[in-house]
């Protein structure tokens, strides 16, 4: 009888020497796809494992499901491993990599979806990413924002926030994870005492405007007295640290492609910090 779990069967358990030359010279099209084509996998993996779960609870067979997780796991393992040799060729994906819940995918993505020459600046780049609040996307009108990178942006964002309280490696030292966690911390301590004192409460106005809740819904609650509820105050900061990020990327980048100095950075003019929040990790080498 053979076995459908064997690594013959499944077969995708080793990426050949001239899959990992061809990852290195992969276009940022491919890649793209790539990146996209990972999270697909990673979401019918999820859904096989439930499957698989399911199918044990109940004493039912479940072979093929296992045979399923099995090889959509095998294939998001390649494609990140994939996309790891295909970031390790460009500087700005190996910064990005450095920190702390990014990993090779999501700096993949960044370097596949951002173009330097055409990205003329950090505030573009955010609303190419979907976190300008401003930009509201109607029916029938074109798409204000890349929809992948903002998939991007958003796992960046709950990356940060499950590595915030990553421990240290040593005394006196920090994980970059945790430098990008701090800061969400504070934001959202920020946005809740901001919630508390009422000045929010033209977003709660706002939120009432756009969408029609239930009046025994938690939402409802908030908003018709003028306060967001904590599930709208923890994504407005989650939004804020991802475009802090996002903004020393770009940094980052911008350094690597034009070999010269970033100009007045993002946080200073819009973040709503004072003091310059120099990039984790990046020392330009001019």
């Amino acid at each position: 009888m053979v076995n459908i779990f064997s690594e013959e069967v499944i077969g995708l358990d080793r990426i050949t020497n001239d899959l990992k030359n061809a990852a290195r010279k992969l276009s940022d099209r491919e890649s793209r796809y790539l990146v996209d084509y990972y999270y697909q996998m990673q979401d019918y993996r999820i859904r096989a494992a439930a499957q698989e779960r399911e199918a044990r609870k109940a004493d039912e067979p479940g072979e093929w499901t296992k045979y399923m997780f099995s090889n959509l796991k095998s294939i998001e393992n390649q494609l990140k491993s994939a996309l790891d040799l295909y970031g390790d060729q460009h500087e700005s994906s190996v910064w990005a990599k450095e920190i702390t819940g990014v990993g090779p995918v999501i700096s993949a993505g960044l370097k596949a979806h951002i173009d330097m020459e055409k990205t003329t600046s950090v505030s573009s780049l955010h609303r190419f990413a979907g976190l300008d609040p401003t930009v509201e996307w109607t029916k029938g009108k074109k798409r204000p924002h890349n929809a992948q990178l903002k998939v991007i942006a958003f796992k960046i964002g709950e990356s940060i926030i499950k590595v915030q309280n990553k421990e240290e490696p040593s005394k006196g030292s920090e994980v970059p994870g945790t430098f990008y966690g701090r800061f969400f911390v504070e934001r959202k301590e920020m946005e809740h005492a901001r919630n508390a004192a009422g000045d929010l409460a033209d977003q709660a106005e706002d939120a009432l405007k756009k969408k029609s809740y239930g009046k025994d819904t938690i939402a409802y609650k908030h908003y018709s007295k003028g306060k967001l509820p904590d599930a709208h105050i923890h994504s407005r900061a989650r939004r804020w640290v991802s475009k802090l990020f996002l903004s020393h990327y770009y940094h980052v980048a911008y350094e690597i492609h034009h070999e010269k100095p970033h100009p007045r950075p993002w946080v200073i003019e819009h973040g709503g910090h004072k003091d310059f929040i120099a990039p984790p990790n990046w020392s330009p080498n001019w």
